[in-house]
């Protein structure tokens, strides 16, 4: 987790996303994230900007 994002988040959410990533990934419930299996209109690198030379 980025440290830019953390001041906005409430304690409460921060020790939840604590716990959560202190958990394995197998015991995590992903049960009501359905699959996504249509990706008609999925548009790759919509938000991808490469950097400028002089930013390298």
């Amino acid at each position: 987790m980025k440290t830019i994002a953390r001041k906005y988040l409430s304690a409460k959410l921060k020790a939840e996303l604590k716990a959560l990533e202190a958990m394995p990934d197998s015991a995590v419930d992903k049960s009501e994230m359905p699959p996504i299996t249509d990706w008609n209109g999925a548009i790759c690198g919509a938000f991808y900007k490469p950097l400028d030379k002089a930013q390298q």
